[in-house]
């Protein structure tokens, strides 16, 4: 769901007057940050709200601005000097995960409602993962509005909370000590095999010194590997570790055969580049 479609939904089911106009008003601030010259807006960007003042809790934002869901909480801990004594203390704060266009609609509701107070949020640089439900959008180098790539009543696969999934390494991910470090060692044995693989519809190209996976034909492969990632919580681990310049795709991941399997075409996930700029040669 991009920003534009995520404000349509917001309250429409109720269509309280207030939460409409509310919508309305996002969207119009988003259209004039868009109309700025030189500012490049990214509706899909998250952000982590600090919990507090008139947004104490994940159900009080929820009613402000129409959400579908609530929230889920996510707890932070930092250590503080105690006033009282030489232990140092713990301080936990509580935030939730926000988009754009929800941070928008909360920032107008603080300004008529609550001017004197400033919520915090805090960019979320993440790899977004929205892999929709009812096509197999987004999928690496395929529109899929086009009637031959419609699912027809055919499941999108794999799902957005699917566990365990497979994702094709083009990179510094398709070493096994990069995962050790950022996946930990907590793991069964095998747990960090890699296999040989290769996707179509992409090809790598120069960002800088990063490898960037974006867009292509069918007729163009990309030569990696092939890893079984085996939660959610380690998936937002690599998703952390490619940060917000890239996006979670669905693609066709071809594994190759070994001396006891044969190759092997499975639905899996990969990382394409989303970060506007210059691409070198």
């Amino acid at each position: 769901m991009d920003s534009f479609d995520e404000l349509k939904s917001m309250a429409d089911q109720e269509q309280d007057p207030d939460l409409v106009a509310l919508r309305e008003a996002a969207k119009a601030a988003i259209r004039q940050t868009f109309a700025v010259e030189g500012v490049i807006y990214d509706p899909n960007q998250e952000y982590l709200l600090k919990l507090g003042g008139p947004f104490y809790s994940p159900e009080t934002v929820r009613s402000i601005v129409g959400l579908s869901t609530t929230p889920k909480v996510y707890n932070a801990s930092s250590t503080t000097d105690a006033a009282d004594d030489d232990d140092d203390g713990e301080e936990t704060s509580r935030f939730i995960k926000v988009t754009a266009t929800t941070r928008q609609a909360l920032l107008l509701w603080a300004t008529a409602h609550k001017p004197s107070y400033e919520p915090l949020f805090i960019a979320d640089r993440v790899a977004r993962k929205a892999l929709a439900a009812d096509s197999m959008a987004p999928m690496l180098g395929i529109d899929t509005t086009m009637p031959q790539h419609r699912l027809n009543g055919a499941e999108a696969l794999p799902r957005q909370d699917q566990y365990p999934v497979y994702y094709f390494f083009y990179g510094t991910l398709a070493d096994t000590e990069v995962l050790r470090r950022h996946l930990g060692d907590d793991v069964p044995a095998g747990y960090y095999t890699l296999l040989p693989a290769s996707i179509a519809g992409g090809r790598v190209k120069m960002w800088g010194q990063y490898r960037a996976l974006v867009d292509s034909n069918q007729d163009s492969v990309v030569h990696g590997s092939a890893f079984l990632v085996q939660s959610a919580e380690h998936e937002e681990r690599l998703r952390s570790y490619e940060t917000s310049m890239y996006e979670v795709v669905r693609c066709r991941i071809t594994i190759a055969a070994t001396t006891s399997e044969e190759e092997r075409v499975v639905l899996g996930c990969t990382f394409r580049f989303v970060r506007r700029g210059s691409f070198g040669a």
